[in-house]
């Protein structure tokens, strides 16, 4: 099981690598402490990095699964639609990242 599901992530991260630059309409299926993690629409999830969330100061709230903007008090939930651009794919590590183009945000 744990093979598969790493070549799944491999096969993944392959499909996404010549797709650098280009964005898409995603939902974030995970929020944890060092970042969000967010699915296409065709299945393939990445990271969004807290490093890369820098329009602001983002704490995160175990409790809610949450990030809010200290400053902004923009804030993500899991099942927030957002639309994100590929940053990074790397099929050796089985790694995707994404960057937030845009999104609908709570204040």
């Amino acid at each position: 099981m744990e093979a598969e599901r790493e070549a799944d992530d491999m096969k993944k991260a392959e499909f996404m690598s010549n797709k650098i630059g280009c964005t898409y309409p995603a939902v974030i299926s995970s929020i944890v402490s060092f970042g969000i993690f967010a699915e296409t629409e065709f299945g393939v999830e990445g990271l969004i990095s807290m490093t890369d969330l820098n329009d602001d100061y983002y704490e995160f709230d175990e409790k809610t699964l949450s990030l809010t903007g200290r400053n902004s008090g923009k804030k993500y939930n899991i099942g927030d639609s957002i639309t994100i651009k590929v940053k990074r794919a790397d099929a050796v590590l089985r790694e995707i990242d994404y960057y937030i183009e845009s999104s609908d945000f709570n204040e």
